[in-house]
């Protein structure tokens, strides 16, 4: 499975956890941290591509 797979994957998986967090309406201060977590993931999954590729 090469990088690029598992990147789109996580990417996927992240955006499902964002979907079902907020569906629930329970979780309105999580959301700034998972906007955070999903621009480090892109940041470090670029640079990880960069750096292998």
């Amino acid at each position: 499975m090469s990088e690029t797979n598992l990147f789109i994957l996580g990417l996927a998986a992240l955006t499902l956890i964002y979907r079902a967090l907020n569906g629930t309406g329970k979780f309105v201060r999580v959301k700034p941290v998972l906007f955070i977590f999903i621009f480090v993931y892109l940041f470090y999954g670029l640079a990880c591509e960069r750096i292998l590729g």
